[in-house]
């Protein structure tokens, strides 16, 4: 049998009979606890769900909101695209399919890799062996080296070889927050292009964060704010600053509820 169209036969039986929404649900949040070694039917039915819309049976507008709002979940929208693109590209009935067996031995984040040589026509059925063997043999972050390189991409320096990649969740609507504070501080920092600030985004990030903890730091030692109650004026006194600088002709007091003592 060829390597490249081969399928692992067997499947889980509720592989085959999930087709209702609530059905690839419970696969989804199931697969997902062991997200390494089932990520080709997590594609599969992210997919499906996406195609059919199915989310919509469950009250959900979109996929991304679907998995946002999903608890149970331990993924967020960038890795269900990643999935649902490796599934697209490479498994059944896709653009090149795959061994599953294969795939799960090289793991999601490679598989990923290899979707992008296969795109720009890197990847083919003569050097797919060779390629399976480097992701197989190399940690991802070397891998990913390798693929650079092919896709013709300029090597990293040595500094940001040692730049660690962090995932976080945010609230909705925060995205542009981000981006609108990275911008600030590019241009504090003399950055207008935004290539240059797209490749620089995590130093800037860095740099916000400095200065937030450089400054909040001093003035947590120079406040003594060591309890709730030294807490909460400081709060209060950096409310009233920035109304009354908002407002002239305003004056803020602030009065406790309970004792009707004035606090400010």
């Amino acid at each position: 049998m060829n390597e490249i169209t081969a399928f692992n036969q067997l499947r889980p039986a509720i592989v085959r009979e999930a087709e209702d929404a609530r059905s690839i649900v419970q696969f989804i949040e199931q697969a997902a606890k062991e997200i390494e070694s089932k990520f080709i039917a997590i594609g599969k039915y992210l997919c499906k769900m996406y195609d059919r819309e199915l989310y919509r049976d469950l009250g959900y507008k979109s996929i991304w909101e679907f998995i946002d709002a999903n608890p149970n979940l331990n993924f967020e929208r960038r890795t269900a695209e990643m999935l649902m693109r490796i599934w697209r590209f490479f498994g059944e009935g896709g653009k090149f399919p795959i061994s599953t067996n294969t795939l799960a031995e090289v793991g999601y984040a490679k598989s990923y890799l290899l979707t992008r040589l296969y795109e720009e026509g890197v990847l083919t059925k003569e050097n797919l062996n060779d390629w399976i063997q480097k992701a197989k043999e190399n940690t991802y972050r070397k891998f990913k080296l390798f693929v650079d390189e092919a896709l013709g991409k300029e090597p990293p320096s040595e500094e940001e070889l040692n730049w660690k990649t962090v995932s976080f969740r945010i609230p909705p609507g925060y995205e542009e927050s981000i981006e609108e504070a990275i911008n600030v501080m590019a241009q504090i920092e003399g950055v207008e292009e935004q290539e240059e600030i797209k490749k620089r985004r995590g130093d800037f990030l860095v740099k916000i964060l400095e200065d937030w903890v450089g400054y909040y730091s001093i003035i947590y030692q120079k406040e003594e704010l060591r309890n709730n109650e030294a807490l909460k004026e400081f709060k209060l006194r950096q409310v009233k600053g920035l109304i009354e600088k908002t407002f002239e002709d305003v004056v803020l007091v602030v009065i406790d509820r309970e004792t009707n003592r004035r606090i400010l």
